[in-house]
This record gives structure tokens, sequence and C-alpha cells, in this order.
């Protein structure tokens, strides 16, 4: 049965998640590490879990969430999956990580591409990708049927939405990515966002105050 475990980690208060199976393979969505102290309680988690890192995946490419990659590259010695039209945002976070005063070295690219449609496997277990670009133009989201979630990145928010004064992001786009890839899961679901508690699809669609 898949199911997720949530860190909050780094001066911005990233929502990291270890998704994962019976089978203890797993997935680290949005690592965000940026101090040996949050490395060593992934890492602990990890080890008394006994899982299997497979994928390490980012929502987006903003340097809150991106921070820890290749840290976790360098433990797990796996790809780090994500869209590359974020790829001009991670090549020049360090102008970025200096506009907001934060430390943080640079970070390599993502390895392989994910894009709408696309299924990230691991043990008995799936995620389906979702573009939700807005907040930027490389942001997704991984949908979980079997689980009844959907990792949110920085999309939705409970009772908001993403930034889309940042480069590459777009409100008109970011409303349009909600309304038709979001708010048409189960009303049930669970949205795991990137920063915050958790919601429901339902109580969004409801109660939302940007729709």
């Amino acid at each position: 049965m898949i199911e997720y475990n949530t860190f909050v980690f780094n001066a911005f208060g990233v929502n990291a998640y270890i998704v994962s199976d019976e089978t203890g393979e797993a997935v680290i969505i949005d690592g965000a590490v940026n101090s040996d102290r949050e490395m060593l309680a992934l890492k602990n988690f990890v080890e008394t879990r006994k899982l299997k890192i497979k994928y390490i995946v980012n929502t987006h490419g903003h340097l809150d969430h991106i921070c820890g990659n290749d840290r976790l590259k360098a433990e797990y010695k796996v790809p780090v999956l994500a869209n590359f039209k974020d790829n001009d945002l991670i090549a020049n976070v360090g102008r970025e990580a200096a506009m907001f005063g934060f430390r943080m070295n640079p970070q390599s690219l993502p390895d392989k591409n994910i894009s709408d449609g696309d299924i990230i496997s691991f043990g008995n277990s799936s995620l389906k990708v979702l573009e939700v670009p807005g907040h930027s133009q490389g942001s997704v989201a991984l949908y979980s049927e079997d689980g009844n979630f959907v990792v949110c990145g920085d999309a939705l928010f409970c009772g908001g939405i993403g930034r889309t004064d940042l480069p590459g992001g777009s409100y008109a786009q970011l409303i349009k990515s909600i309304s038709e890839k979001l708010f048409t899961l189960p009303a049930n679901c669970q949205a795991l966002p990137g920063h915050g508690g958790s919601t429901t699809i339902g109580y969004e669609v409801e109660n939302n105050p940007f729709f």
C-alpha cells in the first residue's frame, strides 16, 4: 500500500515527502535538506524503515525545493527527475538565493525530464505527472490514484495558491492549471502542498478564495 511521510526542511519551511509502499521502494519529493541535521533526520528515517530510494523528484525548480538535490543524489546514487522547463531557474539558483539571503550551493541540472502524463513507477506503485505551470513554467504535481493524494508543489495551498510574481510565473496560467488539472481530481483526494498544512481538493473547490 502506498503511503507518504512528511518532513519540513530549511528556512522556507518546505514540505519534503517520502512516498513508499510495501516493497520498501520509495521516492523523495522535494528533498530540500539544507543542513547536516536535516540530512541526518531524513537518512535516519530511510534507514529505520529500510527503504530503497529509487528517485529524487522535484515539483519545480525554485531554490527552496531543490537545495538538497546534489546531497541526496550523492547519498542514494539515484537520478533527479524534474520538468526541464525549469532548468533556467536551476542554472541561476545562486542569483535567486542571493535575492532571498539564502545560503546554498549551486545544484546540478536534473537527470531526466518528466512531463504531463508520465508515470513514475516504484515498487508496486506509481505517481502520475500533471503539469501545472503558473508558479513556474516547469511546475508539476504528482498524483497517486491508489493512495488518493496529490503532491501539489507550490501550485495549490490550503486556502491559497502559489506566488506568480517570480520569474516564469503567470497568474492566469496558474488558475487554469489548478482548475483543469487539480480541481478535476476526486473531491476527497488529499492535496499535499509545498508549504503549510494539507487539505482536500473538494475543500479547495468550495472554499479557496482565488476561485
